[in-house]
């Protein structure tokens, strides 16, 4: 009764999860997270990168989620919050305006 392969096996089952743990899901979830704290912090006066590869500074927030963006000397247009790939700072003509 006693399988000895059938315990191996299940022990190293355990640690290919274990391992895809630490090597996958966790920094994964971290950088998610970190990702999430970023796009919150994105306010007005701010210059950002969008995942498109626009530059733009935020004129005002319209919501939770929504962020009127000034692209070049144009119009403000409507950004989601999740279309924001990097903050780059506070703009110097965002903090005159």
């Amino acid at each position: 009764m006693n399988d000895p392969s059938g315990i191996s096996f299940f022990i190293s089952l355990l640690m290919v999860f274990l391992v895809m743990y630490l090597l996958i899901l966790r920094p994964q979830s971290k950088r998610q997270k970190e990702r999430e704290a970023m796009t919150k912090k994105v306010g007005k006066g701010d210059r950002i990168l969008t995942a498109s590869g626009f530059y733009g500074v935020v004129v005002s927030t319209k919501g939770d989620d929504v962020l009127l963006v000034r692209f070049g000397d144009n119009r403000p247009f409507e950004v989601t919050r999740a279309a924001v790939a990097a903050n780059l700072g506070p703009s110097a003509e965002g903090e005159s305006a």
